[in-house]
């Protein structure tokens, strides 16, 4: 099993696309793919993180997909 604590934010746009798209990248460099989608989910909640306190027009906002404020 795979669980992180959910994270309350409003800003989870594009987060099915940045999880597909590192879960691919890791798998790129050589991951097997259980590390690959680990590393993938890390870095998703990781974005949610970083993002949680923005405050980005009425709906939903971006992920921190930079680490700027994770």
């Amino acid at each position: 099993r795979m669980v992180l604590p959910r994270v309350d934010t409003p800003n989870d746009h594009g987060s099915g696309c940045s999880f597909a798209a590192a879960t691919a990248a890791r798998l790129a460099l050589g991951d097997d793919p259980l590390d690959a989608v680990r590393a993938a989910k890390d870095f998703v909640h990781r974005g949610l993180l970083g993002a949680r306190t923005w405050r980005l027009g009425g709906g939903h906002g971006p992920i921190d997909a930079f680490g700027w404020d994770g």
